[in-house]
């Protein structure tokens, strides 16, 4: 019955995505523009407003999507695999989701390391060439609130709050810390 009901209000309100869809295909606004304006819809009729359009946009989008209220993906091009929760407040750039992916509040997804060349002093940070690569997260994650993702994630690993990712994290682990480092290997006391 909870299903029937949330089909139901999904459909009632896929005119407003529709909407927004359209908007951003004939490019009167870019994906960005698009995602935050449905960022901002409030309970559950926001989330199904929100999983409707990423199962539209994206490049792939799987099942049981939830992204709550002030989140937002920037780039259309993003994979998100089944059964994957992001949170208040949290920003996807370049990325691959696997399954099973919780994103607690405010969690960062960065498109790599170097959005701007630091070394180039003739030019403005604005204007300097960026590197963007999109960032592979595995299935079977847990990101603490304020983690900010730089780099890969391997499968059944949780990063804690606050954690920085900039190397490439393994399967099967903790890390955390300002960068994060691996404090513990998962099923081992």
């Amino acid at each position: 019955m909870k299903r029937n009901i949330s089909y139901i209000i999904k459909y009632i309100f896929s005119p407003v995505s529709l909407f927004i869809y359209i908007l951003y295909k004939f490019k009167l606004i870019n994906y960005k523009t698009s995602t935050q304006l449905l960022a901002f819809f409030p309970g559950v009729i926001g989330l199904l407003i929100r999983q409707f359009y990423y199962e539209l946009s994206l490049k792939s989008c799987g099942k049981n999507l939830r992204v709550f209220w002030g989140a937002y993906i920037v780039y259309p091009d993003v994979i998100i695999g089944n059964n994957c929760t992001i949170e208040e407040f949290c920003i996807l750039s370049k990325c691959v989701l696997g399954n099973d992916v919780i994103l607690a509040a405010r969690v960062s997804i960065m498109s790599g390391a170097k959005h701007h060349d630091i070394n180039d002093i003739k030019n403005t940070f604005g204007e300097s060439k960026a590197e963007y690569r999109t960032v592979q997260l595995g299935n079977n994650l847990w990101i603490g609130t304020h983690a900010v993702i730089m780099n890969d994630i391997g499968n059944n690993t949780a990063v804690g709050a606050g954690a920085i990712v900039t190397n490439v994290i393994p399967d099967m682990v903790v890390a955390a810390g300002v960068p994060a480092r691996i404090i513990k290997y998962r099923g081992k006391s």
